[in-house]
């Protein structure tokens, strides 16, 4: 869910369009909805239908659809969600030991 969250806040436009169908907190995304009634680009509908897949699977998005309909911004958007969907995000970070310094 954390790849659709990043996706959606990657993108001003799409976040105005999607976010209302999208609830986090109970975990739903009434996809079916917003893609019959939000007027999407043929770059925009791409992301929006990558979010849904990303997110149940609902959609099909093809390779050559992102590289077809998406400038490069939204291009490497897609990629680093379809990213953190794979790997998720890293947890290996080790804290150092705390010194202060007066």
């Amino acid at each position: 869910m954390l790849s659709v969250v990043y996706l959606l806040c990657g993108n001003k436009e799409l976040y105005s369009k999607a976010s209302k169908y999208f609830k986090g907190v109970d975990g739903s995304f009434r996809s079916e909805d917003m893609l019959a009634a939000e007027d999407f680009s043929s770059g925009l509908r791409t992301l929006a239908k990558l979010a849904v897949n990303l997110f149940n699977n609902n959609e099909e998005v093809s390779a050559l659809d992102l590289v077809g309909n998406l400038d490069d911004e939204n291009f490497t958007l897609a990629l680093s969600a379809i990213k953190l969907r794979k790997y998720g995000i890293d947890t290996d970070y080790t804290e150092t030991e705390e010194k202060l310094y007066m």
